[in-house]
């Protein structure tokens, strides 16, 4: 099969809550916070189709983008301006979680693929820090975006002071200098019957807004034991983050990705 990629954007607009039913209104809250408000919040999706097959080579194409759209736009529609909890018979047994969402959207549009076109992601973005993933494995993936300050200098001990001038340029700056990090942490799980999530939104935000304390605010090469024998580069950061969220989150971070400054990025993705 190729490895050519198609993806293709979608929008809706919809408001959905997250609750319980047998659950304490506490209890609610203690795990979907402001989001068990039965009144309901809101979000502009933004869903993305992406989809995979030979390149037909009289088109040159994997699937027609005209025809793709046809397939898709009457599902979002379903979905568009709706309270997805009241209006949908999809959620009178499920929780309207982006997780859910996203394996719903595949089930969905995978039926109504032509022959020889087949799913690769449904990509489901609710707010620039809040999306979910899904690849038709049972599986979901949640991604979380977090903020985080820190200084470092570039600087190899294997390397002369002139050499690590030459290879890192003004990184080099003997006093160091600072960014600020985007970190989008990715993590797969199968969704909770009850909940619809991963994990909650509150247990990941305390295990890795915990970790990034220990680096926010620091010097990485002066302050960080890790970098005392390495470059600290955002290859070996990255790196470090993966270690370190692996004592928290286990074997269930899917994918890593560090953004240093708006033109540099950096992933992990386990084999």
């Amino acid at each position: 099969m190729s490895k050519v990629i198609l993806t293709r954007r979608f929008y809706f607009c919809a408001a959905h809550y997250y609750r319980v039913k047998d659950w304490s209104e506490e209890k609610n809250r203690e795990v979907f916070g402001i989001h068990s408000n039965s009144s309901g919040h809101g979000h502009n999706f933004v869903l993305d189709v992406s989809v995979k097959g030979e390149i037909n080579p009289v088109t040159g194409m994997i699937v027609n983008l005209t025809d793709l759209k046809k397939i898709v736009t009457p599902i979002v529609e379903e979905f568009d301006h709706k309270f997805l909890n009241k209006d949908l018979p999809y959620f009178e047994t499920m929780q309207p979680t982006v997780e859910n969402l996203a394996m719903l959207f595949w089930d969905l549009i995978e039926e109504k693929l032509p022959d020889g076109v087949f799913l690769h992601r449904i990509k489901l973005k609710a707010t620039d820090k809040v999306f979910a993933e899904y690849y038709g494995d049972n599986l979901g993936v949640f991604c979380k975006k977090y903020r985080f300050s820190a200084g470092h200098r570039l600087f190899s001990q294997k390397l002369s002071d002139e050499k690590n001038k030459e290879i890192y340029g003004k990184c080099n700056n003997f006093y160091g200098h600072g960014h600020n990090y985007y970190l989008k942490v990715y993590y797969r799980e199968k969704p909770d019957e009850k909940t619809g999530m991963t994990i909650p939104l509150s247990e990941l935000d305390k295990r890795v807004k915990s970790f990034l304390k220990t680096i926010s605010g620091k010097r990485l090469d002066r302050d960080i034991d890790f970098f005392k024998d390495k470059p600290a580069t955002s290859e070996n950061l990255i790196l470090y983050i993966k270690q370190e969220l692996n004592k928290v989150l286990g074997d269930n971070i899917f994918k890593l990705e560090l953004s240093e400054t708006r033109n540099n990025f950096f992933e992990y993705l386990e084999d």
